[in-house]
């Protein structure tokens, strides 16, 4: 079935370029300090001050961000979550922080700490559907069956073409044995998305089992989905 979407790994190049832009921006920052103590005097108090540390623990913390990921993409789970946490209180708004914690933690066999994150992330932006998806996926690994599909349906509410919401939906009623739900949920993920292979794959698993259960349903159709994902 249908796994968390992952962060994309990023190439060696392209990590090389960020590092070169985050250097820059902690340059600039430098040289904002200077130019601050060498004026007047002081950085010690009054706008001045509030806005360097504000652009600082942005710089950081979007540098402790990339680390993170970078953690996650090799299974160090334990220490992207501690990193994201250093990066959370320079970068509270940044819905992608909890979004990648709640991931690391289901990894790590956290499902508490996974669904608090996840809360997090959706109160920064209701609809984040690849994160609202993911915690469908998780509510579904805890046997919360009606809370998974309520997840998997307020995505397809708020965007109707985003295929993984689709099948991850049609996974449970699958597994609760409503297989014409199932079989609609993974047409659906299928006409959007022609070379899903779960999605082909499991439709036609849904077909057989109607058809094996006495309940109708086409056996070429079935082999036809399960050759399409067998491709």
């Amino acid at each position: 079935m249908q796994k968390p979407e992952q962060q994309p790994k990023k190439n060696v190049f392209k990590r090389r370029l960020i590092g070169i832009g985050v250097g820059l921006r902690l340059a600039r920052l430098a040289l904002f300090s200077i130019i601050c103590l060498t004026g007047n005097g002081s950085i010690n108090s009054g706008p001045a001050l509030a806005q360097y540390e504000e652009q600082n623990g942005l710089v950081l913390a979007q540098a402790k961000y990339r680390s993170a990921t970078q953690m996650f993409a090799v299974g160090d789970y334990q220490n992207c979550v501690n990193l994201l946490r250093q990066a959370q209180t320079g970068d509270a708004r940044n819905k992608q922080i909890p979004h990648l914690m709640a991931l690391a933690y289901s990894q790590l066999g956290d499902n508490k700490n996974a669904e608090l994150q996840f809360i997090s992330a959706l109160s920064l932006d209701y609809n984040f559907v690849e994160c609202r998806n993911n915690f469908g996926i998780l509510l579904k690994k805890m046997s919360r069956f009606d809370d998974a599909k309520k997840q998997f349906k307020d995505c397809i509410r708020i965007n109707s073409r985003y295929p993984k919401a689709h099948y991850n939906l049609g996974t449970v009623y699958f597994d609760q044995g409503d297989f014409d739900s199932a079989i609609e949920s993974f047409r659906t993920a299928t006409r959007l998305d022609p070379g899903y292979f779960e999605a082909n794959r499991d439709l036609g698993l849904a077909i057989f089992q109607k058809f094996e259960r006495g309940d109708g349903g086409e056996i070429s159709e079935c082999l036809e989905k399960l050759e399409v994902a067998a491709q």
